[in-house]
């Protein structure tokens, strides 16, 4: 079997497990990442108790230059360093999954609505690596995944300084680092969630442009995630047709799918995908994200108003 054939039948056999399923695939992310920040957090509250310890047995003119004499952030740094190099490596991996089963998810949909075999690229591990790195917001994703384990550091770092000067027992510190931990961690998924988005799209996009250069009638339509967490915006645009090379209308912007506005606040966290339209023929069936089951084709706002009546 060769290698386009082999990636297809791989991403059906997927498919028959239950998956590819993107809010599947960043739970499991989600739990990877809460590991390797406990890990941190819980190797960073046995070493406070040792600081608190020393501290205490120190005399008042130590206790001022106490950070220094314990060497307190680079023990941190220390710290973090390795649980920060896996929260990088297991990010950009799911993201590069995404975009690939992304790319993948478009001509398996066209085979399956042709009932055809159809001959297609495998996507090259590069093009997802180059996208995946591309500057948002003037910064690649692996400098601000490095930022980010750089703020936790830093952060630590505060809490525990504050704790000492202003003489806080060990409860009070643990439950600030707790605090910064956790922010970190939220960030983390932000990120991952962000970012694998954009990547899908953009893998997506490339699936959708190919197979139309192989004269196949398709068009692209715009899906929002069916639960009041969906911006008023996205809730817009469900159900908006694009031929493939044209833009949606999103929030006053232009974008070639979902995570491409350009703009923050409308790419953060954003859940919506696109599907392809073939023949003009339309979708029968969608999954309601609060109820998780499978029913009949319904636009958002058709959603919202039987919603209500219930």
């Amino acid at each position: 079997m060769d290698e386009k054939k082999q990636a297809l039948e791989n991403f059906k056999k997927a498919l028959k497990a239950g998956m590819p399923d993107s809010e599947k695939d960043l739970a499991k992310l989600s739990n990877e990442l809460s590991n390797l920040y406990r890990k941190y957090l819980k190797d960073l509250k046995a070493q406070l108790k040792t600081w608190l310890e020393l501290y205490d047995q120190m005399s008042f003119s130590d206790q001022l230059q106490v950070e220094r004499l314990l060497n307190v952030a680079n023990v941190i740094n220390e710290l973090v360093g390795e649980p920060g190099i896996n929260i990088q490596q297991s990010i950009k991996g799911h993201i590069l999954k995404q975009g690939t089963d992304a790319y993948n998810s478009v001509w398996y949909e066209l085979e399956q609505s042709n009932n055809i075999l159809l001959d297609f690229d495998v996507l090259d591990p590069h093009y997802l690596e180059t996208i995946m790195e591309q500057p948002v917001a003037g910064k690649r994703l692996s400098k601000r995944l490095g930022d980010s384990v750089n703020q936790l550091a830093k952060a630590s770092n505060n809490a525990i300084s504050r704790g000492f000067m202003m003489g806080k027992n060990y409860a009070d510190i643990a439950r600030d680092i707790s605090t910064e931990t956790q922010a970190s961690y939220k960030r983390a998924v932000r990120i991952a969630r962000t970012e694998s988005g954009r990547v899908s799209s953009i893998s997506t996009q490339k699936g959708y442009k190919e197979a139309t250069d192989k004269g196949i009638d398709l068009k692209k339509m715009w899906l929002a995630t069916l639960d009041g967490r969906t911006r008023e915006d996205h809730q817009h645009v469900d159900g908006q047709i694009r031929e493939v090379d044209k833009m949606f209308q999103v929030g006053g912007y232009d974008a070639l799918g979902p995570h491409q506005v350009g703009v923050p606040s409308e790419d953060i966290n954003c859940r919506c995908t696109t599907r392809p339209i073939v023949h003009g023929i339309m979708p029968t069936v969608r999954r309601n994200n609060i109820t998780g089951k499978v029913g009949k084709w319904q636009s958002y706002d058709e959603w919202v108003k039987i919603k209500n009546k219930n």
